[in-house]
């Protein structure tokens, strides 16, 4: 019986997630919809780049705190007055702010562009949002597979287990989506554009970063997910509004 609600639970906020949103975004993309196997394809090179970020992470966190099994420990099992005063939780808030969240987007950036850059199905400034969001729903399933494990390892078949993965299923899908759907965005309309390419990168690496970094940050915070919410859905509208704009959805000639 427990095995089965195990499962059970895995495929709700695992599974169904990316199941929904591909089913989603291939519906808002049927003037012109992408190549299965280039869809696959981003979404393969998302699970793969997601373990490299889990390494990299872990060896981060590892060298900066090496009395604690990850950053959640500094700020969850810590004192108000230690937090109110430590070097450590300073340490914690920039790392969370400005190394996890570039660190994952630069590497979904790296996926996509390597997946389906040059190939001649990405047409449109539009695709890069259905290829990002591909490469996010990859990244995705492996990172909430490893944390379902992981929290349950913790909490077992508690309330809180329940509670900790359907949101994460839920609130960090959703993140990983609009994050990389604002890259695969400025990717987009890199491409297209005659000049400032790099610029265009970058401005799109920068807004997704951050949107990452003060995700992670407000989750840390007592209602914090209230706040997250409402941001992801913000930029969810952002970028369905902009695939509907008369530049996104035009087929364009690539800009070398």
């Amino acid at each position: 019986m427990k095995v089965s609600i195990l499962l059970f639970a895995y495929l709700l906020v695992v599974v169904f997630p990316v199941l929904f949103w591909f089913w989603y975004f291939r519906e808002k993309d049927r003037d012109e919809p992408e190549p299965k196997r280039l869809l696959l394809k981003t979404f393969l090179f998302g699970i793969v780049v997601s373990l490299i970020a889990g390494v990299i992470e872990i060896a981060v966190e590892g060298a900066a705190w090496p009395n604690l099994s990850g950053i959640d420990d500094l700020f969850y099992q810590s004192t108000p007055e230690v937090l109110s005063n430590s070097p450590e939780v300073v340490l914690a808030f920039l790392f969370t702010l400005f190394l996890a969240g570039p660190i994952e987007e630069t590497l979904k950036y790296l996926g996509l562009r390597a997946a389906v850059y040059k190939k001649e199905a990405f047409n449109q400034i539009g695709d890069g949002i259905i290829y990002g969001v591909s490469t996010a729903l990859g990244f995705s399933f492996a990172e909430n597979s490893f944390y379902f494990y992981d929290i349950f390892q913790e909490y077992a078949y508690s309330i809180d287990f329940f509670s900790i993965v359907f949101a994460r299923g839920v609130l960090a899908t959703f993140l990983h989506i609009t994050a990389a759907g604002i890259v695969g965005l400025y990717l987009g309309r890199a491409k297209f554009s005659s000049s400032g390419k790099k610029i265009l990168i970058l401005k799109g690496l920068a807004i997704a970063s951050f949107v990452h970094g003060a995700y992670n940050i407000m989750a840390i915070f007592p209602y914090g997910a209230i706040v997250d919410a409402a941001l992801v859905f913000l930029l969810l509208g952002f970028l369905l509004h902009r695939m509907k704009k008369a530049d996104a959805r035009m087929v364009w000639r690539r800009v070398a």
